[in-house]
């Protein structure tokens, strides 16, 4: 069964923005791909439901986005990338510790994991997944592009008002809670 991505190009465009491009045809990692692959359209599926995906697919998928249909289309591409990402990151691993003498061979073969330290890999998964979460509400139509989620402003009044020097040791006096 050949697996294809959603939004992405092709298989290859998806290994290489992955760094995985070098994965031998018919080797464990590539199984891993397609699966990380099946999962990203998965999360697709639930999240925007296929009526909203055949719409997203139909917007061109240009290098130089401008207007705000290429520009979902882009961050469509972006997110199924990071989708497969944060699937391998669980998963990816393990094939390292299959190959238990050959370790580092794997480590330096695999280019997706070669710079990040395993204690990297937890902050790393909860940023990539906020980052995914966010764009899945762009997708999904539930915010408009160029607003920013992150930017709330709220004033804030105190219910009473703040006690005065010296109420703690004399305590509140007629003269205080007249000012």
């Amino acid at each position: 069964m050949a697996v294809a991505p959603l939004f992405i190009a092709d298989m290859d465009a998806l290994k290489s923005s992955l760094r995985l491009s070098g994965i031998p045809t018919g080797a464990d990692a590539e199984t891993l791909v397609d699966d990380a692959t099946l999962q990203a359209r998965a999360a697709f599926v639930r999240r925007l439901g296929q009526a909203r995906i055949n719409a997203i697919v139909a917007y061109p998928s240009v290098e130089a986005p401008a207007t705000d249909e290429e520009n979902l289309r882009m961050i469509a591409n972006l997110t199924e990338s990071m989708l497969a990402r944060l699937h391998l990151m669980s998963t990816m691993p393990v094939l390292f510790m299959d190959s238990a003498d050959q370790d580092e061979q794997a480590w330096n073969e695999e280019g997706l994991f070669r710079t990040k330290s395993p204690f990297d890999l937890s902050t790393e998964k909860k940023a990539l997944q906020d980052q995914i979460d966010e764009n899945m509400t762009y997708l999904a139509d539930e915010e408009e592009l160029g607003s920013d989620p992150k930017l709330k402003i709220q004033t804030f009044e105190p219910a009473t008002p703040p006690p005065q020097p010296g109420d703690s040791v004399w305590g509140s006096s007629p003269r205080r809670s007249a000012d």
